[in-house]
């Protein structure tokens, strides 16, 4: 490792704000990485040991934490870490500017600032420090929050951005140009307080915080009331810990609220590609044949940016559907194995990994660029490039050719790394406070109803996504039709609720009134009823259902799912419907449109499917999991059900449908005990 910071390392946007480029001359701290030396102006802080007391959830049941003793502190710490203290007053101007264009974050801290709504919360945030970055910290810090922050890319640290909040005094602890040994040095120097306390909330993107706390501070999990996530890569990766059991906190999925997937996403990351590729390359994007791997979210909004400046292009998918789409959209779509003879612009777009490989680049196109938009560096094999060239040559900042032995050369801006962020200023501030927005709402929503989030993984209620979009309407001077009465009669919708929320068209009373003729229904006499000794019917995946009550606003059932069992993906059709577990515990998967959750769920957890939902279930351990579901209106029969294709393989007894009563259960109980009593004679 250097024994210097080398500012030189800055790309072409921070080296009109650099000036001094001299060795730093103190000796290294104790607490950071080999080599790492101390900057100027660098003030310490004093940590303590000793023992803490976290405030305690009655609620939650899952994180009722215990007495932590922490170790000894680092007294030599640092308050925080960046390149050059003396471009906050460049940083400001910077961050002054964002916030013209970031109604929805700014009208969050006008409205919830005086309330102070975040106050208790230590926020450990890890998401690239950016001026748009900037503007959500210090509202989060105006909400009450006390903040520490570092950066989840080594290279889109905006300089004098950092120094501007540390100005301000906000610890940060980031530099454009880090190691990934100084990367995690810096999110580690984010856990801690300068009370000695450790961090009760997370603010991520990529799951890189995260991923830290959980194999390194996992015996912090119990105090932390929640995280939320910005990127499509942070959620896969969130999904494989809570499939592998290893999730230990609540987690809000910000990526997949509308207002952050089809906005940041799409619009943003359609504009800062082009701006990265033109910093970088100066290439003329006309007439160029652009490969474009992935044509989710962020690959449509590329494809219609690259499209629209004359490039033409070819898309690469997994997904049928979002081929599909592609295709529709006027583009060819196939294979790597074609398009990389091909393409003289490649752009991933995925969030996955090992998508441009060795066997690609040799059949490229001399001086082909390479370009990731999508998260992370693994996305093109950098390492391969690296092993493989013959020669490197450095041709601008952020910028190398890599030249092959079959003679042919390779362009790699940002060393495989987001280009928009490594090689330009990111996303415009505008698509970025709707990201952030829901940012904010999710770190209010964490804490303010800390206990009542299960561990899992949870999305913001649709309102809320609303909310964020009306938030930015008046800025670009979008005005919204009223409905009329006519049409509320007609669609089932309020004709008060003007930013246009449908209600919902089931009835959740016992009462119905009729639209049409304004009269109330029956009245149905008092019920009482016994859960009956044995279930009703048996489901193929081996569920027992017992039916309890109907009346003519809802039924109820109960249902119980043997150990080890998964049930079958379905929708229903028409209901409504709760679930209150009573014992057991599994997970949960539901969704929706573009809303998708798996939940742990175990005794005194509730949960909601409302129409349309797809869902499934299966247990953890060794016992039944046994839920009380009411559905609205009552069950209507088999006919409600709509077979899913799940995320698990479901369970199977051979049992033909779920009206199969009960000698078929019984039948399997025979068939067990005589199997029993053969094995022991």
């Amino acid at each position: 490792m250097p024994d210097k910071i080398d500012l030189r390392r800055q790309n072409s946007i921070n080296s009109e704000f650099l000036q001094h480029h001299g060795r730093f001359e103190y000796p290294p701290s104790p607490s950071t990485p080999n080599g790492i030396k101390r900057f100027r102006r660098q003030e310490s802080q004093n940590y303590f040991a000793g023992e803490y007391e976290p405030e305690h959830y009655a609620d939650d049941k899952q994180q009722q934490p215990q007495k932590l003793v922490f170790f000894n502190m680092d007294p030599t710490k640092l308050s925080h870490k960046i390149a050059d203290i003396n471009l906050a007053e460049l940083g400001r101007k910077a961050l002054s500017m964002a916030e013209a264009e970031m109604p929805g974050v700014m009208q969050l801290r006008k409205v919830f600032g005086p309330k102070k709504i975040l106050k208790g919360v230590r926020l450990a945030g890890c998401l690239h420090v950016t001026a748009q970055t900037g503007v959500m910290i210090e509202t989060l810090r105006e909400l009450g929050a006390e903040i520490q922050w570092s950066c989840c890319n080594p290279l889109s640290t905006q300089d004098h951005v950092a120094a501007a909040l540390v100005k301000a005094g906000i610890s940060i602890y980031a530099w454009k140009g880090e190691t990934m040994d100084e990367k995690l040095w810096c999110i580690d120097q984010t856990i801690f307080f300068p009370d000695g306390q450790p961090l009760n909330a997370i603010l991520d993107d990529g799951c890189n915080l995260t991923k830290v706390i959980h194999e390194k501070y996992s015996h912090l999990t119990s105090v932390i009331h929640g995280c939320s996530e910005e990127t499509t890569a942070g959620i896969t990766k969130l999904r494989i810990l809570l499939r592998d059991r290893k999730l230990k906190v609540p987690v809000i999925n910000v990526n997949d609220s509308v207002t952050k997937s089809k906005f940041d996403n799409y619009y943003g990351c359609g504009e800062s590609l082009i701006d990265g590729i033109k910093r970088a390359t100066d290439v003329m994007i006309g007439g160029k044949v652009v490969v474009l791997i992935g044509y989710g979210n962020v690959g449509k909004g590329c494809a219609k940016s690259l499209s629209g400046l004359g490039a033409r292009i070819i898309v690469t998918e997994i997904d049928p559907i979002c081929a599909l789409q592609a295709a529709m959209d006027g583009y060819q779509v196939t294979t790597m194995a074609e398009a990389r003879k091909l393409g003289q612009i490649f752009v991933t777009a995925t969030g996955s990994t090992g998508l441009i490989r060795g066997e690609h680049i040799l059949e490229m196109r001399d001086m082909a660029i390479l370009c990731n938009i999508g998260s992370g560096q693994t996305e093109i094999d950098v390492v391969w490039l690296k092993e493989n060239a013959v020669k490197i040559e450095n041709v601008k900042p952020q910028v190398d050719i890599y030249h092959l032995s079959n003679g042919r050369a390779i362009i790699l801006p940002a060393d495989g790394r987001v280009i928009n962020l490594s090689c330009a200023h990111g996303n415009p501030s505008l698509v970025m406070s709707n990201s952030f927005s829901n940012q904010i709402l999710a770190q209010i929503e964490l804490f303010t109803k800390r206990g009542e989030y299960s561990i899992g993984i949870h999305t913001l209620p649709k309102t809320l996504d609303e909310q964020v979009a009306m938030a930015h309407l008046e800025y670009l001077g979008v005005k919204l039709e009223k409905i009329t009465e006519a049409q509320s009669v007609y669609t089932d919708t309020d004709s008060d609720d003007s930013s246009g929320i449908a209600l919902t068209t089931q009835s959740t009373s016992l009462i119905e009134t009729s639209t049409s003729t304004n009269q109330t229904s029956f009245i149905p006499s008092f019920q009482t009823k016994r859960l009956p000794i044995n279930p009703d019917a048996v489901a193929p995946d081996g569920s027992l259902v017992r039916t309890l009550l109907t009346t003519i606003g809802g039924s109820m059932a109960q249902f119980e799912l043997p150990p080890r069992m998964t049930s079958h993906a379905v929708e229903h059709r028409t209901v409504y419907e709760i679930w209150y577990f009573l014992s057991g515990q599994g997970e949960f998967w539901r969704k929706q449109n573009e809303r998708e959750e798996i939940v742990i769920v175990d005794a005194d957890i509730c949960i909601t499917i409302p129409v349309g939902t797809q869902f499934q279930f299966r247990t953890i351990g060794q016992k039944s999991l046994v839920a009380v579901a009411i559905t609205m209106p009552p069950w209507s029969g088999d006919s409600e059900v709509i077979p899913r294709e799940g995320i698990w393989n479901a369970s199977s007894i051979n049992i033909e449908n779920s009206s199969t009563k009960l000698r078929h259960s019984i039948y399997l109980f025979m068939i067990v005990v005589t199997f029993l009593i053969v094995k022991m004679f």
